[in-house]
Order: C-alpha cells, then structure tokens, then sequence
C-alpha cells in the first residue's frame, strides 16, 4: 500500500495515495490530462490511480509525489524522495 506524507495540515500520513494525487493535482490547478502529460502517462490511468483502482509502481510513486511535493510511505515505513 503506497501512502504519502506532505507537511501540510491538508494531508495526512494515512491519506491513500490517489487521494494525495487528486488533491494535490486539484491545488495546482491541473486537469487528469494535464498531470498526465507532465508525468508522460495518458489520462486514463491517472484517473484509475486518483480512484484508488490501481497505484503506480514504486518508483513512478515516489517521481509523481516528489513532482507534487510530497514523501511516499510503503507499510508504514518513509521511503525518501
């Protein structure tokens, strides 16, 4: 299970990855498609992560977090950015 953590009092720790990538993505005021193209992946799949449906890969997790500003967490452990 991939999480996030952001220092920020709008994101928790506990908060599902998808949830941090909408949220995020909403605040910077990009569409699905836009994020998509920013992280060279079509729209369809950033709207199955953003849904919970699937999750990226670890490693595209941690580029998709450090490109929103935040820190991915696996079981409960940070991994760093």
């Amino acid at each position: 299970m991939i999480h996030n953590f952001v220092e920020d009092d709008n994101f928790t720790p506990d908060m599902e990855f998808g949830e941090f990538m909408r949220k995020k993505r909403r605040l910077m005021g990009l569409s699905q498609t836009d994020l998509g193209e920013m992280l060279g992946i079509d729209q369809h799949t950033v709207s199955k992560w953003e849904r919970g449906i699937s999750s990226p890969p670890f490693d595209n997790a941690k580029y998709i977090a450090f490109r929103l500003g935040g820190r991915i967490w696996i079981d409960g452990s940070q991994k760093e950015q």
